[in-house]
């Protein structure tokens, strides 16, 4: 007896949520169904921004800032770096590692993206310049990156639980190419899921704005619509942020890609703009609930494997 279908997630859960709703609909069953924007990746369509993505920004780049700084000052260790960032297809997280700089030469140096295609000879050639010019060099990369030909600088083995090839291991790949090229140590760094779960360093911002979409979807599907997925949509004078909607049947595997002018023309960096856009959206602190010094998360036990827990308690 299930009436309201709420579906938060990215392009592959506007997917399914859009199928469920159709499917509703052809077997003539009432039901309300309501995607809820929320991914690290910032592809979704029609919307402004995604919920999730501030947060996940802020951590990137405060772990970009804190680890350029210890390269700056031990660059008698490894004199390069390669952060390895989330983005399969778009690369609005690993653009996000932009915000870490202050000054001109603070990390990172350079910033690749797989809305462009990556060029090995090319990448040395970046890289060796900085590196002439600064003694050392901070790289963030996405794990999407892809040849002039379409193909993925590197994939794991097998696939995802939606058929995607499995990315990360760029960095590494990477790593080969300068060392082989420069003759210099590089450090790979991959933060993995830490990208999408680190919730001790939330924005404000993104925390307010998906509590608002949340509540939008729920008003939605109490005023009798269904099919939709909540937007943002931002004022254009002083940074504020409204909700929308649009069908879902629009977004479903439809993915959002960085905008071209706000890639730099040398391609391995961001423009002003994508700054402008991208600043608003880490600002303010979220202060987490602590215990023994650590944060304190809830558990919903039905939901987190704690009967398996409990399970492997008993039998121990």
């Amino acid at each position: 007896n299930i009436r309201y279908f709420f579906f938060i997630g990215g392009n592959d859960s506007m997917d399914t949520a859009s199928k469920v709703n159709r499917l509703a609909l052809q077997e003539n069953y009432e039901m309300r169904v309501i995607g809820v924007p929320k991914t690290i990746d910032n592809d979704l369509p029609f919307t402004d921004h995604c919920p999730g993505y501030g947060s996940a920004a802020k951590y990137l780049a405060a772990t970009v800032m804190e680890t350029g700084i210890d390269l700056e000052s031990l660059i008698t260790s490894n004199r390069i770096v390669i952060l390895e960032a989330m983005g399969r297809n778009a690369g609005w997280l690993t653009a996000a590692a932009a915000l870490a700089r202050r000054e001109q030469d603070d990390a990172p140096h350079l910033i690749y993206l797989p809305e462009i295609s990556f060029n090995e000879n090319q990448f040395i050639e970046d890289v060796e310049k900085v590196y002439r010019e600064l003694g050392y060099a901070y790289i963030v990369a996405s794990e999407g990156l892809k040849d002039s030909r379409g193909r993925y600088i590197f994939t794991g083995k097998g696939q995802d639980s939606f058929g995607h090839a499995r990315l990360g291991g760029l960095g590494d790949t990477l790593k080969g190419l300068i060392e082989q090229s420069m003759g210099v140590k590089v450090r790979s760094l991959n933060l993995g899921t830490a990208q999408r779960s680190a919730a001790h360093y939330v924005s404000r911002t993104d925390a307010g704005e998906a509590y608002l979409v949340g509540q939008q979807a729920v008003k939605l599907a109490l005023n009798g619509r269904s099919g939709l997925m909540v937007t943002l949509v931002r004022d254009q004078a002083d940074y504020n942020c409204r909700t929308g909607s649009v069908e879902l049947s629009r977004v479903a595997n439809v993915e959002k890609k960085l905008p071209p002018e706000w890639i730099s023309s040398s391609g391995n960096d961001v423009t002003g703009e994508f700054i402008r856009y991208a600043r608003p959206l880490i600002q303010g602190e979220v202060i987490l609930p602590c215990k023994d010094g650590l944060p304190d998360y809830a558990r919903l036990p039905e939901l987190t494997g704690s009967r398996f827990r409990a399970g492997r308690k008993q039998a121990s």
